[in-house]
């Protein structure tokens, strides 16, 4: 067996353990027969709406890819973008983060595309999903300051304040920690090829080159402006998504447009925890951040899992319909059997 083998495998038990363990912490806080009434008493119609925004995001998101692909100059069609996006959604309930080498494979063999040019895209995705992550928790902080900013605000000047006193009575640490920085951004520039000869290091050195590669690409894009309407649209359809449950259910029907979105930055960073499908991750985080309205631990996590049960259901439905989609266009092969490739 060899040592790629071995790795995975690994990491495939501790990623399902840490989400075994965390999706049991919480859902045994579930009292089943609160639980029950809840769902009894929600609105299933609006629950049906975020199953649509969440569809709108999903295709939003396969237009988006598709634009990118273009600036490459390649022409694949919407339709196999999107299912091949659905395929690594579906791919990553089985392993986390396969299912974007995954839509990088099918769409790069049906539609003859180098599959490290479609890497190169996805990372761009992430790049830009990254950044407007940031720019919410920043609507956020100046939105919800009441609720948060004191506590960041006196927590950021506590630790500076307590890093000049130490640096002031402590000084000769404080310069020795500036002779070893200077040291190191020496060691590193002049010794740059064979650190880069370590695999951990190449792929950091490569996320952060793709990143700056990304945004210029993006800027010389010629439909960057669609590229950023999709960007926008995308995150819009997902804060839908997670305040049409809000309003379905009595239990958190009071909370605020702007409490939606903070649900959606927190099931978002769940979401992408290395957890299969985030399972565990997401229902505990948003668990929790319901504990910050005085929501109940039982009522949190009967709205974690009716918010990502239902989206994860209809995730997989439409990943199946992709799947036969592509089994009758007679891609049967590259289903069962896609390039493996690694993401930096």
């Amino acid at each position: 067996m060899s040592s790629t083998v071995v790795r995975k495998t690994i990491q495939y038990v501790v990623f399902t353990s840490i989400g075994v363990i965390l999706f049991w912490y919480a859902i045994q806080r579930i009292s089943w027969e609160e639980f029950i009434t809840n769902l009894q008493s929600t609105n299933y119609y609006l629950v049906g709406c975020s199953l649509v925004a969440g569809l709108l995001g999903y295709v939003s998101r396969a237009v988006r890819w598709k634009i990118l692909i273009e600036s490459l100059g390649h022409k694949p069609g919407i339709k196999d973008c999107y299912n091949s996006l659905m395929l690594g959604y579906l791919a990553n309930f089985v392993f986390p983060r396969i299912g974007e080498i995954t839509r990088c494979a099918m769409l790069g063999k049906r539609k003859k595309i180098p599959v490290d040019q479609l890497i190169g895209t996805v990372i761009l995705e992430r790049a830009f999903d990254l950044v407007m992550l940031i720019i919410l928790l920043l609507v956020l902080f100046i939105g919800k300051y009441d609720a948060f900013g004191p506590f960041i605000v006196q927590g950021t000047k506590s630790f500076f304040i307590n890093a000049w006193e130490f640096a002031t009575q402590k000084w000769w640490f404080a310069f020795l920690l500036v002779i070893i920085i200077i040291a190191s951004v020496a060691y590193l520039r002049k010794n740059r090829r064979r650190i880069l000869r370590f695999k951990a290091v190449r792929k950091f050195y490569r996320g952060i080159r793709g990143v700056n590669v990304g945004i210029k690409t993006i800027l010389r894009l010629q439909k960057s402006t669609k590229f950023i309407f999709h960007t926008l649209f995308i995150w819009l359809m997902y804060w839908s998504m997670t305040y049409f449950v809000v309003l379905s259910m009595p239990i958190t029907h009071n909370l605020s447009p702007l409490d939606g979105l903070f649900l959606t930055v927190m099931g978002g960073i769940g979401m992408s925890l290395p957890v299969q499908g985030g399972i565990g991750a997401f229902h505990t985080i948003v668990m929790l951040s319901l504990g910050l309205y005085g929501i109940d631990a039982k009522d949190g996590v009967s709205f974690a899992v009716l918010l990502h049960e239902s989206q994860a259901l209809f995730g997989i439905l439409l990943g199946l319909i992709s799947v036969f989609l592509f089994y009758i266009s007679g891609e049967k092969k590259l289903i069962l059997k896609p390039d493996t490739h690694e993401l930096p």
